[in-house]
């Protein structure tokens, strides 16, 4: 089984009170007792990750509660990977990439993508996985649309590369029928991917549902997660959906 979580923060100095709000949409991520957990974030002026082996009975909440960053993906697995650095969350340069539902793109993709990617390094590694070769199609899209490192471009732009991705991935993997969720994060963007594999979104603001208990100071506060684990709470994303650093989802047609 695989857990895939996006987190979306406007203020992330109160990233640990919301995760106590959010306590039961997290859930799954409470439940885990063996496997590997992923974190990617922002920080120190990078793209950073954390991983780690699942230990039962481990407080698996503290990764979110101790968060200091206003995005960051979560991805878990009760299958432990060969290597904890083969685990999501992925990092290309300043890009980070988490998919759940890699299984369903066929035993060929990988070979396809090394073939199709033979000037990138990761085509002369002898395990590459799925997951790695779902993210370096994304990421050779986005260099070809001059998007890997650009400071200056529209969202617009970004998904209508994103869209030629997933056209790759599917030419690639010899099938439309995906049954994928991928959530992509660079600083101070989330976007957020349903290819087949159902993705939701929950949204707060303020931080306690209770007018008598919540704070002026946290009325401003604005949180978001999106997950596949949900079957019928919150928003359903048909195709996709970008979360700013205002916290706020906007949902976006994926056009492939």
């Amino acid at each position: 089984m695989e857990i895939l979580f996006g987190i979306a923060v406007n203020d992330a100095s109160l990233c640990a009170t919301f995760a106590s709000e959010v306590k039961a949409w997290l859930d799954p991520l409470a439940q885990l007792s063996d496997g590997q957990l992923g974190l990617g974030f922002y920080g120190s002026g990078e793209m950073l990750t954390r991983k780690q082996p699942i230990v039962p009975r481990a407080d698996h909440m503290r990764l979110v509660r101790d968060l200091s960053a206003r995005q960051a993906l979560i991805w878990a697995t009760t299958t432990r990977p060969a290597s904890l650095e083969q685990g999501a969350p992925l990092r290309y340069r300043d890009w980070l990439v988490a998919a759940t539902g890699t299984e369903s793109l066929g035993p060929e993709f990988v070979a396809r993508t090394r073939a199709e990617l033979s000037d990138f390094a990761f085509a002369d590694r002898r395990k590459t996985t799925p997951d790695e070769a779902l993210m370096m199609v994304f990421m050779d899209t986005l260099h070809r649309a001059s998007l890997l490192d650009a400071r200056e471009f529209t969202t617009e732009s970004l998904w209508r590369a994103f869209g030629t991705a997933v056209t790759r991935v599917r030419t690639l993997a010899g099938t439309n029928e995906t049954r994928l969720s991928v959530l992509l994060h660079r600083h101070g963007q989330l976007f957020a991917l349903n290819l087949g594999r159902s993705l939701r979104v929950r949204a707060m603001n303020g931080l306690d549902g209770s007018a008598r208990r919540r704070s002026a100071g946290h009325r401003h506060f604005r949180g978001v997660v999106v997950s596949d684990q949900w079957a019928d709470e919150g928003e359903l994303v048909a195709s996709g959906c970008e979360v700013g650093a205002d916290a706020v989802p906007r949902m976006v047609s994926l056009t492939c």
